[in-house]
Formats: structure tokens, sequence, C-alpha cells
């Protein structure tokens, strides 16, 4: 009894997930009588590559996503590392001292990356490499890394909100594919 029992649940589960993904006709009927917000979607995410064959008008769903294509464009990219410096948690005294030190270490040879991992306070997997465009990074970071040449460390203070960075700009920038879609999250 307990091996019918354990074999029915995820039937079930089945199911009612199943029931939760849209068909393509109830997608579409979602998308079109629904307000939705209108997002870009570059090559730089993962969702790029299941939207770029498609054309205006297509509605596509990616589980309970479901994305209207709009059309394509172009955007600049952006390509940066940085190390985060926490204004709230450090006084300036100490970030004036830890930004001299990091600046003394990568001017004698130690990689940007080796500086990430021993000095930076967010300890995002992505700080070596961080790829972003137009919009989608807190203005003064993003005004900074644009006017920078490839290969060039600063600073970027955005004082505010007490954060300190030292960047280094990883890529000149790009020109890249954009895709814009209507996107909603399909409710049963």
């Amino acid at each position: 009894m307990k091996t019918i029992a354990l074999l029915l649940v995820p039937v079930f589960w089945l199911t009612t997930k199943a029931q939760e993904i849209p068909t393509p006709t109830q997608a579409k009927d979602y998308i079109e009588s629904h307000i939705n917000p209108t997002i870009d979607i570059s090559e730089l995410d993962k969702k790029f590559d299941l939207l770029k064959n498609h054309k205006p008008g297509d509605v596509v769903v990616d589980g309970k996503n479901i994305y209207k294509f709009i059309e394509t464009t172009s955007a600049t990219a952006y390509n940066a590392g940085y190390i985060y410096l926490d204004g709230k948690k450090l006084a300036q005294e100490e970030i004036s001292r830890l930004t001299n030190e990091i600046f003394a270490e990568y001017n004698n040879g130690t990689s940007f990356a080796e500086l990430i991992k021993k000095y930076s306070m967010d300890k995002n997997p992505n700080a070596v490499e961080m790829k972003f465009t137009d919009g989608q990074m807190v203005g003064t970071f993003e005004k900074a890394v644009k006017e920078h040449n490839n290969g060039e460390v600063f600073t970027v203070i955005t004082a505010e909100k007490g954060w300190y960075h030292i960047v280094k700009k990883n890529t000149d920038n790009q020109t890249i594919k954009v895709i814009r879609v209507e996107h909603a999250v399909y409710k049963s």
C-alpha cells in the first residue's frame, strides 16, 4: 500500500503541473486580454534563444511565462568587473584606504579577478564580468562604464546609496540585438 501511495503522488503532481501551463490558444487569449508590461530581452539574456526565431505577433509560451513578440531592435552592451565596498558598513577613511590598497595591488600585477575575490563585499559571482545594457544598472555606474575605455580601472561612487565601486571595463561597447516583447505570467 505504501508503494501505491508513493506512485500516486508524482502522477497527481504531474497532472496538476500540466494544467497550470497554458495551451498555445490559452496563452494567446490570455496575453491579448490583459495589460502586460513591455520588456526588452537582449542577446545577453538566456530567454533570447527562445525568442530569436520568431516574428512580430508571435506568442511564445515558456512554462507559465507568455511572450508576445513585438519587434527586434538593438542596444549598446557593456561589460565590466567590479569590487563593491559598502559605505554603510565601512567608514570613509577605511574605504579610502582599501581603494588605495586595491589600486596598488592591481598596479603591481594582481589580477582584477583576484582582487574581486579578496575585497568585494557583495560576493556576486558575476562581478568579474558583469554584462548589461542601457537602463539595467544604477545611473552613476552605467554612466561611468560608458565613459571609460576598455581596460581602464576607475572608481564609481553612488553616495546616496553608500555604494563605492572600483571598476574595470572589460570590453569596448558593443551593439547587440534586443527583442521587445509583452510579457505575462499565466494564472489559471
